[in-house]
């Protein structure tokens, strides 16, 4: 398990920046994944209306990267792998996902 100072370190220090980058990819790959969502998807009008915003423009894009990236990065499927400079796509994209499923649920 990562320290305090590990965690401290994926978001601030500058080696970590090919990991800000690919959490911004999977924000990406999640907001055009939005995008195809039925309209039936809980909380549809919500989350089409955030990977729009995330779509339109490259700032906009590495805004919402950036705003997702501190809770991708403390997860533990994700941190103890970027600090061993073994984390998967698959798992960065996992954590992205579940993130966002939990700010854009039904009622939220």
């Amino acid at each position: 398990m990562a320290i305090l100072t590990d965690a401290y370190n994926l978001i601030y220090d500058a080696k970590y920046s090919t990991l800000r980058a690919r959490v911004i990819a999977a924000v990406a790959s999640a907001a055009y994944g939005v995008l195809k969502e039925p309209s039936s998807t809980p909380n549809y009008v919500k989350r089409l209306a955030w990977a729009k915003e995330t779509l339109t423009t490259p700032e906009a894009l590495k805004a919402a990267g950036d705003r997702l990236y501190f809770g991708t990065v403390i997860d533990p499927a994700v941190q103890d792998a970027a600090i061993a400079d073994t984390v998967t796509d698959a798992a960065i994209q996992t954590a992205i996902n579940a993130r966002i499923n939990s700010e854009y649920a039904a009622g939220s």
